[in-house]
């Protein structure tokens, strides 16, 4: 995806950080559209989450910091339970950009 959209280092699979904050920065009144028909930064949001979807890591568990407000600890542990919940459910990384459930 990044060759694709001239987003590579000459010669080597990393990424060009200069052009692709050059591309990000660019006004578009009327974004390019891709092959598949994205923009450019649609495009690079859903390799950007392929990657992300594709790299596991463990993600320490501390204890809440907010124990002197039981309220805010439940609204904590609500959200928390909720973006699980939508992470685990919605299978993002598979659907379109902008395209919601």
């Amino acid at each position: 995806m990044f060759a694709q959209l001239g987003l590579r280092q000459a010669g080597s699979t990393a990424i060009d950080v200069d052009t692709l904050t050059a591309t990000l920065a660019q006004p578009q009144p009327q974004p390019q559209r891709q092959p598949g028909g994205l923009t450019t930064l649609q495009c690079l949001a859903r390799a950007l989450a392929g990657v992300v979807a594709a790299a596991p890591r463990v993600v320490p568990i501390r204890t809440a910091a907010l124990v002197d407000h039981p309220d805010h600890l439940g609204a904590r542990m609500r959200g928390l339970s909720d973006l699980r919940t939508l992470i685990a459910t919605r299978g993002l990384v598979n659907r379109p950009v902008g395209q919601e459930a």
